[in-house]
């Protein structure tokens, strides 16, 4: 084993990865990501746009399932290789450990080719630290100028690359008299600028989904799961020599902006554990300062042990990449179990001579779209659920008037189904998903609200829907989470918007909730036979002194928010 060259050791994993994404069905996320690169942008809803632009240039070289995992592979490889050429900056270890450490760490076997954000976020985090280090030893103008360049790139991989760059700073106080540290920091601003317009421009959509709708009250589980996660990231064998690099004192300033990084992350997603589930691939930007300061660490006793820890793994990784490839788990992996349900949605289609719109569903909709290569296909948001891509873009005007098949599945909330569960036809398609329904005024009178609204019509077309035709309701919210029961508003008004404009609506009411403590409310319109769609607009509703459900004042604390789902 000793005999074999890094070279040698890249070929024979290249080869696996390869096989692997050629073997694999496409994942659920992406395919969603196909639709992101159908519809090039700065930004998007969930995610900055670099794997929808790696997307976009596999696309045009490669057909089938390359043409969205290529250039995950490609960065993959370079990865590996500048991580290769960190560790041999920094240490004097031979080329099997690097090998046996990397292949040792199970995100690294999934984020080999599954175009996800995280793959590109671990290739800015290397180039990242690659940078930092030229700074630290000759801290040339150019070599600041490369810094800020793959700090932008890792804003642009993931919004997490954050946590690098602040951790790293931090670590090294100095760097602030320094000028040309704020030089770099200009530099990626600038070239971060464009998605920070993007972000203004959608309300900072993005931002407030990750930062504070994705939260919900502490459950006991979240520190748990995220203590378990710890220990399937950095592979429960291995665990020992974490706790022992904790332990450790850096030695030089470039080990201890890892140790930073390291520990630093794992203490603010400990934290976030408090407030809301963490995902095992958010610690992933752990692996660089890990990988580096271990190996870096390798003593007598771990170089026996880490051969052993790579072949008592193999088996538990082999079952893990059979199980991409074959469905053999009990449990939805993302890839599986998603040709008959489409292939019926498709020959429903095809029967009933209407496209699909899905229901509730980014999803499905994201997966027919790939399978069908239809950029414009479109998920019916539904009011109590998160908004994403599919809320910004504008696929549902090429439905407008027309008839469609609206999609559903066996969770659909609102049964518009026929047979089996799974489909109804719909004679004509209305566009109101965009409508953006804001409170001008609202009292409360015993159990009865009443309120003023002025409603915008975004689409570049007019709006007419009959009395019978249109409905809205207020949707109460608690803790993050939408109480079951919306609460009609009457009464059903004749409604005309013309395109790009607005209208006004009062003397409108609605019926309080009764035993119920709302923290937030807002407002969905209906157009018959369609369920409640988007919520653009939410507002905080408070109890007053004596307990009683009182709106705040408008003009103060009940501002719209422009909360985003």
């Amino acid at each position: 084993m000793k005999s074999i060259k890094f070279w040698q050791w890249s070929l024979m994993w290249m080869g696996i990865v390869v096989v692997q994404a050629l073997l694999t069905n496409v994942h659920d996320d992406e395919a969603y990501y196909w639709i992101f690169s159908t519809h090039l942008d700065w930004a998007y809803f969930d995610h900055p746009p670099v794997m929808a632009l790696s997307i976009y240039l596999s696309d045009i070289l490669f057909n089938g399932i390359l043409s969205i995992r290529f250039f995950t592979i490609v960065v993959h490889l370079a990865t590996l290789l500048a991580l290769w050429k960190l560790v041999r900056d920094t240490t004097e270890v031979h080329v099997q450990y690097f090998w046996l450490f990397i292949l040792a760490l199970p995100l690294i076997h999934i984020y080999s080719f599954v175009t996800t954000a995280d793959a590109f976020l671990l290739f800015g985090e290397v180039l990242f630290f690659l940078a930092y280090r030229k700074v630290l030893h000759r801290g040339s103008l150019a070599d600041y100028l490369f810094w800020g360049i793959t700090m932008a790139f890792l804003m642009y991989a993931k919004y997490h690359g954050v946590l690098v760059i602040l951790f790293t700073v931090i670590s090294n106080f100095r760097l602030f008299l320094n000028p040309r540290l704020y030089m770099a920091g200009f530099l990626a601003l600038c070239l971060f600028l464009p998605h920070l317009i993007w972000q203004w421009n959608h309300d900072f959509a993005s931002f407030r989904y990750h930062l504070f709708d994705r939260h919900a009250s502490f459950q006991l589980k979240y520190p748990f799961e995220f203590l378990v996660n710890v220990l399937l990231v950095f592979n429960p064998l291995l665990i020992g020599f974490l706790f022992r690099l904790v332990r450790r004192s850096p030695t030089t300033k470039f080990n201890k902006s890892l140790y930073y990084v390291l520990i630093g992350t794992l203490l603010f997603f400990f934290l976030n554990g408090f407030r809301t589930h963490v995902q095992p691939q958010w610690l992933l930007i752990c692996y660089v300062p890990y990988i580096l300061l271990g190996l870096g660490a390798l003593d007598e006793r771990w170089k026996r042990h880490l051969p052993r820890v790579f072949w008592i793994s193999l088996p538990i990784l082999i079952f893990m990449h059979l199980s991409l490839i074959f469905n053999i788990l009990p449990i939805k992996t993302g890839v599986h179990e998603k040709d008959t349900f489409f292939s019926q949605v498709d020959s429903i289609s095809v029967l009933v001579e209407s496209p699909p719109v899905f229901y509730d569903s980014y999803r499905n909709a994201a997966n027919f779209g790939y399978q069908k290569q239809n950029a414009y296909v479109h998920s019916f948001n539904a009011a109590d659920s998160r908004k994403n891509q599919f809320s910004f873009l504008w696929n549902d005007t090429v439905y407008h008037g027309k008839p469609v098949l609206f999609a559903g599945n066996e969770m659909t909330k609102y049964p518009i189904q026929v047979s089996a569960g799974l489909n109804a036809v719909l004679d004509t398609f209305y566009c109101h998903e965009k409508l953006e329904i804001e409170v001008r005024s609202l009292s409360l009178h015993r159990d009865t609200a009443r309120i003023a609204i002025t409603i915008s019509n975004p689409y570049p077309f007019d709006l007419a829907f009959s009395q019978r035709q249109f409905q809205m309701a207020a949707f109460f919210r608690n803790q993050k989470k939408w109480i079951r029961k919306p609460r009609l508003i009457f009464p059903r008004v004749r409604v005309h918007i013309p395109a790009g404009g607005k209208v006004e609506l009062g003397n409108l009411w609605f019926l309080v909730p009764e035993n119920a403590q709302p923290e937030e409310f807002g407002l969905a319109p209906r157009v018959d036979p369609f369920p409640f769609s988007t919520i653009w607009n939410t507002y905080e509703w408070a109890p007053d002194k004596r307990g009683k459900l009182i709106p705040p004042d408008l003009d103060t604390s009940l501002k719209a928010k422009g909360e985003n789902e």
